[in-house]
């Protein structure tokens, strides 16, 4: 009862930090900026359907350096339910999205980054009920595709067949539109700071090739909006994603040929059932 008593009145002096207890949290929104108050207060806005309802929570890992837009955004944090802000050195997204792991108290973990939405025509009721009754390792939405300069909706993404997402350099896998199961995540080592853009595909990468499960949803889930924050390292990206596929490149083709394998062993003894 005290505990209790020493809670609300600590959620009064210190909104930013309310929070539910670990015990309670369902889902940890994670959302990692830099330099974008517009982008990041947009996002938040968004949010706000899903973090009045209980069991849910947003983290904010800020790498802004300018010690005014710091205070600035703390007071709009301040103003929000069930967030929390923190600030860390600018040291990669990698590590930014890992932090926000290990601050999550949620059961699932989903990465909205400063800038994207949650799309908000999809019920947030609906996605707390899914994880309630989940058994998968991941769940995968599609994504609502929108030109950050026009606000025009570009496309929406669309999950294919199972049998059709791999590899996911081919079928993206969007990580705003995908939940992830915290204690998962953990146990692979979460993301590897290796990678400088391309450490959601090598997640992907290992998620499939752990057999973890997917849960794979014709919901959009999010609204990402292409051409913010326009990197200008292009060259060296592109090096990264091809680095990552030689490095990956054996589990590739393990894959198929496992599948492969599999497929001619099936067909075989569907001809040696109808001959003989």
């Amino acid at each position: 009862m005290l505990r209790g008593l020493v809670g609300k009145a600590l959620a009064k002096i210190c909104p930013v930090c309310q929070s539910d207890t670990p015990e309670t949290m369902k889902l940890t929104l994670i959302s990692i900026t830099k330099d974008d108050p517009e982008g990041i207060r947009r996002t938040l806005d968004s949010t706000e359907p899903l973090r009045v309802l209980p069991g849910v929570e947003q983290i904010i890992v800020d790498s802004t350096p300018d010690p005014v837009a710091q205070k600035n955004l703390e007071t709009e944090v301040k103003g929000r339910s069930q967030c929390r802000l923190f600030w860390m050195k600018p040291s990669g997204i990698s590590a930014a999205f890992n932090k926000g792991v290990e601050l999550a108290q949620g059961e699932w973990v989903w990465f909205i980054n400063g800038g994207d939405e949650f799309n908000t025509a999809c019920s947030p009721q609906l996605v707390l009920d899914y994880l309630d009754e989940a058994r998968c390792d991941l769940i995968v939405g599609e994504m609502v595709d929108v030109d950050a300069k026009s606000g025009v909706v570009l496309k929406t993404s669309a999950r294919p067949a199972f049998h059709l997402l791999w590899p996911p350099l081919i079928n993206w896998i969007p990580h705003p539109s995908t939940l992830i199961k915290k204690e998962w995540l953990l146990g692979m080592g979460g993301f590897r700071d290796k990678y400088r853009v391309s450490m959601d595909l090598d997640l992907w990468m290992r998620a499939i090739a752990s057999r973890a499960r997917f849960d794979l949803v014709s919901l959009p889930l999010s609204r990402f909006f292409s051409g913010a924050g326009v990197s200008s390292h292009k060259k060296s990206e592109s090096r990264e994603l091809v680095r990552l596929c030689m490095e990956q490149s054996p589990v590739w083709f393990g894959f198929w040929l496992r599948v492969g394998a599999g497929l001619a062993w099936n067909f075989l003894r569907l001809v040696k059932r109808s001959v003989f």
